[in-house]
């Protein structure tokens, strides 16, 4: 009996990292030959299917439009298979999906020949890994990277009608872990027609029934961030010219996402879980790992994935090890053990600080604490290094500090009862941990380290509200402390947290530090668990930007987005030593974008730390002033207190006359006093909502409505009063008049519309608009 003739077609564009991979494998899986069409790949896709070509195994056609014509260059290879090549069986492929059957032969799944033809319906399985994983910056394959796959995965939603509707479309799970739909391995007998992305087909009279086939799909959708930003682009650019918004429904989405954000990152965090996603899959059963495919792949003598280098990488652990019932024990320091903990933030750094004071670890006395602190801050300026300068630290900081190290370690003996069990926190640690490993090493010492991760945009905030610096600089010095500390801690026992973490699930975070660092901190020493609830909740600030809002904010840098993600994955249980080049990498940019901000950010430094003493002596001076008078009000009230009882003792019967006299008349100013009161409360209420909003800037309503900065008003009054009614803006983020326009009721009601939206428009999931730039 004849072997039945099996084409594989394949189109392609801008797929190196991968198509030679695909045809070497479904070669390997019986395909009898390839058709594959390249669509003006410009990253030596096409030289990697020419090798095929001059090997015979495969035919390569050019097809250089721009309009994505999926289904009609399927059909065109689909029945070049048949009529010119002899097909009996056509499976349309793209170079993310890799075909097997259980018996690794493709044939096997075909039915007999004497039996009927059928479409055979293959499932699909996507191939995913966590987000932090994929920055397409380290020399892992993509195949051992992408490990994971969902079991019984939900249905994707229903795609919209409408580009509005994809837009406001809500997703239950990252995208790539809902369902995707089958994929036909069709008969070339009557053949007509294969429709977009192989899911149907067109014969000519009456069409094969279906049947499904032991063959399953992996789909590997996404490689890197690189190329998910490159596909979202070009396949989204491509769908404007296709007026269905259901065709490639995603692709317009993210691209949406992409252009009203400025970044990839919103879409990017939509498509793929992060790691805390990932470890919660795993540990439900909702994510399973699968390396079958690539060791399978590793083993083909003509795919990329087996070269020795690709053969001796290992796959990164995906979820932290347990730790063991009974911590490890640490080696024994001479000179003590000590645990640093800092960060960006010096708030959520002493927070964290606080926690494992009270679970055991000694603290420095106060007047200690304060003359470490201000030791760092003259080993910094010895350095050359202010605290929030985003410059990298000059090559030679660490060596100009190296005179402090025995009043550094003096001080350090003076602070502690024991150091065996100490916590020491300091948000300025994270530029001088060089000079405190060398001190602890030459002092036997150990280190442990505690890296606090805090919100990038509260962080931000302090330092403006501190400094006076520009939000942007603020962002860039988050990231670039949290590089600092990152690069200098390797050699370290060290874990990472959020500071969300410490203040949601203090039990769980104080537990993990402890299994990492294996501490020792004396139980004896432990506060209650209500103790330490009471000490967070007065540590708690205004609620943080959720992560969504950090990734889709315009006013975060793609620098800050990684920095973060890759914390996040430290936190949740990352290998650091596959986050290490991803880290140096950033670090590397944010050094040169530090640079390039050169002498305006310097005089910026400078002419901020002229005016931190005069800000200090003003609010030295404010303090002593209001002391004074809180004095003088304590004395008044006394005075008022005994003049009241002598006056009253003297004329109480002529101020019952009077008062029963007057009585008429102060019963009507009482019955009036509530409702004025109330109104002014109620503005007053409103005034402070609008404040706090992040949509509102009074900064820039001063600039944008000059009438306003002209006569000293107050912005958030004078939106309350007068600028929402008359069409105006609070801020770059939310356009009032868009708002009224799309929700006439708010304005037919008379409501604000920025209040409006606050306090019921987010939970009903009305939209808020970005104002449009002016015309130039």
């Amino acid at each position: 009996m004849t072997r039945p003739r099996l084409i594989m077609t394949l189109l392609v564009r801008d797929e190196a990292d991968i198509v030679a991979d695909n045809v070497a494998w479904h070669l390997s899986q019986g395909v009898d030959h390839v058709i594959a069409t390249d669509n003006g790949s410009t990253d030596g896709t096409r030289e990697a299917l020419a090798r095929f070509a001059r090997e015979g195994v495969l035919t390569l056609l050019d097809e250089p439009s721009t309009d994505y014509l999926q289904d009609a260059w399927q059909t065109r290879m689909a029945l070049m298979a048949r009529d010119e090549m002899g097909a009996d069986w056509v499976f349309c492929n793209d170079a993310d999906e890799f075909w097997r059957s259980p018996s690794g032969d493709l044939h096997d799944a075909l039915p007999d020949p004497s039996e009927p033809a059928r479409m055979l319906v293959c499932q699909r399985r996507n191939m995913i890994a966590p987000r932090d994983a994929l920055g397409g910056h380290g020399a892992r394959h993509w195949s051992e990277t992408l490990t994971l796959r969902p079991v019984a995965p939900p249905p994707l939603p229903r795609p919209a009608d409408t580009l509005s509707g994809l837009r406001d479309l809500r997703l239950d799970a990252p995208y790539f872990e809902h369902a995707v739909p089958p994929k036909l391995l069709l008969p070339t007998r009557n053949l007509r027609a294969v429709a977009r992305g192989a899911h149907k087909a067109d014969y000519e009279g009456e069409a094969p029934g279906r049947a499904d086939a032991p063959i399953e799909i992996l789909h590997f959708p996404v490689r890197s961030r690189a190329e998910f930003a490159a596909s979202v682009h070009r396949i989204g650019g491509a769908m404007r010219r296709v007026p269905d918004p259901k065709v490639s429904w995603k692709y317009r989405r993210w691209l949406q996402m992409a252009e009203e954000s400025g970044s990839i990152w919103p879409a990017f965090r939509e498509a793929l879980p992060d790691r805390r996603q990932v470890r919660a899959g795993l540990a439900s059963g909702r994510l399973m790992q699968d390396r079958t495919f690539a060791h399978a792949l590793r083993r083909l003598p003509h795919s990329p994935s087996s070269t020795p280098a690709a053969r001796t990488r290992e796959e990164p652990a995906m979820t932290p090890a347990l730790p063991e019932t009974v911590p490890p024990k640490p080696p024994r320091h001479e000179g003590g053990r000590l645990t640093l903990v800092t960060g960006p933030d010096a708030h959520a750094v002493a927070t964290c600080a606080g926690l494992l004071e009270r679970r055991g670890a000694a603290a420095p006395r106060a007047q200690d604490h304060e003359a470490l602190a201000a030791l760092h801050e003259a080993m910094l300026a010895e350095t050359g290094c202010a605290p929030h300068d985003p410059k990298p630290a000059p090559a030679d900081a660490t060596a100009r500090a190296a005179g402090f190290d025995d009043t550094l370690h003096e001080t350090l003996l003076a602070a502690y009862d024991d150091l065996d069990a100490a916590v020491l926190g300091d948000a300025r640690l994270c530029r001088l941990l060089p000079r405190w490993q060398a001190m602890a090493q030459g002092r036997d010492i150990g280190l442990g380290l505690v890296l606090v991760v805090p919100d990038p945009l509260t962080t931000a905030a302090d330092i403006r509200a501190a400094t006076g610096l520009p939000e942007a600089t603020g962002l860039v010095v988050w990231a670039a402390r949290l590089i600092d500390a990152e690069r200098h801690s390797r050699d370290l026992p060290r874990h990472v947290v959020l500071e969300a973490d410490v203040l949601d699930d203090w039990a769980g975070t104080a537990a993990a530090i402890e299994a990492a660092l294996a501490p020792g901190w004396l139980p004896a020493h432990r506060a209650e668990g209500p103790e330490i609830d009471a000490f967070l909740a007065g540590r708690g600030r205004a609620a943080p930007a959720t992560e969504a809002a950090l990734i889709a904010s315009p006013r975060v840098p793609d620098l800050v987005r990684e920095t973060l993600e890759a914390m996040q994955a430290l936190a949740a249980g990352a290998e650091p030593a596959a986050l290490a080049p991803e880290f140096d990498r950033i670090g590397a940019d944010l050094d040169a974008a530090a640079r390039l901000l050169g002498p305006a950010l310097d005089d910026l430094l400078d002419r901020q730390s002229r005016w931190h003493p005069r800000l200090a002596r003003a609010e030295r001076t404010a303090e002593i002033a209001e002391r004074r008078a809180e004095d003088a009000a304590a004395e008044i009230r006394w005075l008022r207190q005994a003049l009241k009882r002598e006056w009253l003792h003297r004329h109480e019967a002529e101020e019952r006359r009077a008062a029963q006299a007057e009585q008429p008349a102060r019963r009507a100013d009482i019955r009036a006093l509530p409702r004025q009161l109330k109104a002014r409360l109620k503005e007053h209420l409103q005034i402070a909502m609008l404040r706090a909003a992040p949509e509102f800037d009074a900064d820039w309503y001063r600039r944008r409505y000059p009438d306003v900065a002209a006569q000293k008003v107050d912005p958030a009054r004078h939106y309350l009063r007068h600028g929402a009614r008359e069409g105006r803006h609070p801020g770059p983020g939310f356009d009032t008049r868009r708002y009224y326009d799309a929700y006439p009721g708010v304005r037919k009601a008379g409501q604000n519309a920025l209040l409006h939206y606050r306090r019921h428009g987010r939970k009903e999931g009305r939209k808020a608009f970005p104002v449009e730039p002016r015309p130039a």
